[in-house]
């Protein structure tokens, strides 16, 4: 699944630019752990990321729910595909 970071974060940094010009930051990709276990060793001030968090020593908020859609091509039924696709 991929992340919402590369949709969502050009339009928070440029607001954020425009709001705070003296603000630096940087944005990356990389999987909820790792930028977790950055944020507890202090080499990220904050991160974006799914949640559940999974550590007591960080505190985190909900932005926003997006609901998931499972989205099919006309002529699949009950797991055939004209493709050879899952059973």
């Amino acid at each position: 699944m991929v992340g919402l970071g590369p949709y969502l974060l050009p339009h928070v940094m440029a607001k954020l630019h425009k709001t705070y010009p003296a603000l630096k930051g940087t944005a990356r990709d990389a999987t909820p752990s790792v930028l977790q276990d950055e944020l507890l060793s202090g080499e990220q001030d904050l991160i974006l990321t799914q949640l559940p968090l999974q550590s007591t020593d960080t505190e985190g908020m909900r932005l926003f729910s997006e609901p998931l859609k499972l989205v099919i091509a006309r002529g699949i039924v009950r797991g055939h595909s004209k493709h050879g696709g899952c059973h």
